[in-house]
């Protein structure tokens, strides 16, 4: 099925494209600073769904085609809809979550080794959870909100957190990027302490990296360091890691709780110092 390209522009008319599919179309030339939009159009003239093309500074033109997306949203509501799929229609937010997680797990285990075809499946499987929450969120009575509704907040978050980007800050380094985005977020939110918005449900490691960045990011103080030198990198840190679980097991320790409550407590420090 072939299909025709409208590019929308003022002046002048609307220029017809044809092409067998929309990866393969050449569209007209383009202005970079403000990319138009292009409307996939098969026959009989039904839009399917609305396409963009965009500068990149590796590819060229590239044309992106959000049929897919839009057919995922159109199967997951066929699926929790009245005469689809019981299985589908009994899940909850809650029942979910198990998986959220085995998904995320699964990608990262696609990423380390490499393979493109898992990784593309797992990341599909991921954007799965969140077409599926996005569908159970449709139905509630106080609240509800779909798919497009997620991604407006994460596209306006983007936007808001990059203002070197999409306005006129100028900063020198990532490390400035990231200093910007700890104070855009906090002052959003308006969160009076350093570690609100934290979670404390993650496992303890993660816990307690985030604890110490975010203590770093304000000036606070973080936990003392230890006088053993190891070489700086990765591989000696894991092997340093490893061998203390290792203690820990030996002594009949659990590592995971002991990790996580030294991260409470160095959570309550912060707490304590930014009451000063």
């Amino acid at each position: 099925m072939s299909a025709v390209f409208v590019t929308q522009f003022a002046k002048p008319p609307p220029t017809l494209l044809s092409a067998p599919d929309a990866k393969l179309a050449h569209p007209p030339p383009i202005n970079e600073q403000a990319p138009e939009t292009v409307l996939l159009i098969p026959p009989p003239m039904v839009l399917l769904a609305p396409l963009t093309v965009f500068p990149s500074h590796d590819r060229g033109r590239v044309v992106m085609a959000y049929e897919n997306l839009i057919r995922l949203a159109e199967v997951m509501n066929k699926l929790r809809s009245p005469g689809g799929c019981p299985w589908d229609a009994e899940q909850t937010h809650e029942s979910l979550l198990k998986y959220l997680l085995e998904e995320s797990y699964e990608f990262i285990e696609s990423v380390e080794s490499g393979n493109r075809q898992d990784m593309r499946e797992e990341l599909g499987d991921i954007l799965l959870q969140v077409y599926f929450h996005s569908r159970i969120a449709e139905e509630d009575g106080k609240d509800p909100f779909t798919v497009d509704d997620v991604a407006k907040v994460v596209a306006d978050k983007l936007i808001s957190r990059h203002p070197h980007v999409f306005s006129d800050v100028k900063v020198d380094s990532s490390a400035d990027v990231l200093e910007n985005w700890e104070r855009i977020k906090r002052e959003e939110k308006g969160r009076a302490l350093a570690h609100d918005g934290v979670p404390t449900g993650q496992p303890a490691l993660p816990l307690a990296t985030k604890l110490i960045y975010r203590a770093q990011k304000n000036h606070l103080s973080t936990p003392e360091i230890s006088n053993r030198e190891i070489p700086i990198d990765e591989a000696s840190l894991g092997r340093e890691l490893l061998s203390l679980i290792s203690w820990a097991v030996e002594h009949g320790l659990d590592p995971e709780i002991a990790l996580r409550k030294a991260a409470l407590e160095f959570r309550d420090a912060m707490t304590r110092e930014e009451s000063r």
